[in-house]
């Protein structure tokens, strides 16, 4: 599809991009011609789109990410109408979870599996696969497995892994057929809330956090229903899941939040403590939270960037302690003081103008502020 960006000078970019062979090089490219913020906001963006795509709510995408809604809609919007740039996430989604230990996390289920289960289990499910990065450990010990995914480019990625798999262990065996106990993995698109198999399994897994994404109301029992259904009777179901309790009692004060607006540490039931100031340093390690001053600005010299009150920002967020719906509460008011106008209609533009024209109903005039907004 041609790009309505196309350019010479944006021809020559990508052809640059093209060029580079590890992430290292990315590294380096993309440092001298971005800025950290720059970079780190197409990342929060790509983990947006991967959390639409697993039917996540705006609230807590937000939430995870420190992204806006409105932010989050325009990925939502691309995903939907754009040219189709964030399928490439499925082929670099390994690439985010890289620190993850596959391996150990492959010899715990197992552990799960003899400690729990009266015999080794032979078909095992694995629920919200993704490019199947649990299912081929697993695949690997012998296990029949079936991965179950929502993601047509997560699994055309899965089913990328199982070609190369299944190649290397031909080339290994010299033969025309896989070793014995050695199986090729099924996988399925489909909905991990109501999803159908073509018998029962002997055990169930749902790693990585992937429960949290059943966001809905009645979208963990449909998911458990389904579940119930097709794991045998004896058989087992291992998941693991974040919750407040989590982050209270086994994570305590060793966690740390940093969000460009506090209402996402709302959403959580994050403490906010502070903002960051202008030219601040903020590092987080195993070791704990650091913070450098040395590039700060004197209090005087701060300077606020007007769109963040009146735009940016979402209505419950606070910026310097300052309430951006109180903001512009009295930015509306101000507005009808001083530049008042003979109107029948007072229509906000953008939406989070919204807020001030709630003012003109103490006024002899419509607002339009309870029109819906164009999706």
């Amino acid at each position: 599809m041609p790009s309505k960006l196309k350019d010479e000078k944006l021809d020559c970019l990508f052809r640059g991009i093209l060029t580079l062979e590890t992430v290292e090089d990315c590294y380096s490219f993309f440092e001298d011609l971005c800025t950290v913020s720059e970079l780190q906001e197409m990342s929060r963006r790509m983990q947006a789109a991967r959390m639409l795509r697993n039917n996540c709510v705006y609230t807590d995408i937000a939430a995870r990410t420190g992204l806006s809604t409105a932010t989050i809609s325009r990925v939502n919007r691309c995903l939907k109408y754009g040219n189709d740039g964030y399928q490439a996430l499925a082929g670099v989604y390994d690439c985010l979870n890289r620190e993850i230990d596959y391996g150990r996390w492959s010899a715990f289920l197992e552990a799960c599996f003899d400690r729990f289960l009266p015999a080794r289990p032979r078909i095992v499910l694995d629920l919200a696969c993704g490019t199947g990065r649990m299912t081929f450990p697993l695949a690997d010990r012998g296990y029949d497995m079936i991965g179950i995914d929502g993601s047509e480019d997560m699994l055309a990625e899965a089913y990328r892994k199982s070609t190369e798999r299944t190649i290397r262990l031909l080339d290994e065996a010299g033969t025309d057929e896989l070793p014995a106990g050695v199986t090729t993995p099924l996988f399925l698109c489909q909905d991990m809330r109501s999803f159908e198999l073509y018998g029962t399994v002997d055990a169930a897994v749902c790693c990585l956090d992937s429960i949290n994404y059943l966001c809905g109301d009645g979208d963990l029992n449909a998911c458990l229903a389904c579940l119930y259904l097709y794991i045998a009777p004896g058989g087992l179901l291992v998941f693991d899941v974040n919750s407040p309790v989590t982050f209270e009692k086994v994570y305590g004060g060793n966690a740390y939040i940093l969000a460009s607006e506090s209402c996402a540490l709302d959403t959580i039931g994050a403490e906010f403590v502070r903002d960051v100031e202008p030219g601040e340093i903020v590092t987080i390690t195993q070791k704990g939270i650091e913070s450098n001053r040395s590039m700060c600005i004197p209090k005087e010299q701060h300077a606020r960037c007007i769109f963040e009150y009146i735009y940016f920002a979402r209505p419950d967020a606070y910026i310097d302690g300052v309430s951006v719906y109180e903001s512009r509460l009295i930015a509306g008011r101000s507005l009808a003081k001083h530049h008042p106008v003979d109107a029948d209609l007072v229509v906000g533009v953008p939406e989070s103008g919204n807020v001030a024209t709630s003012l003109c109903l103490s006024f002899p005039l419509r607002a339009a502020s309870s029109l819906r907004p164009f999706e």
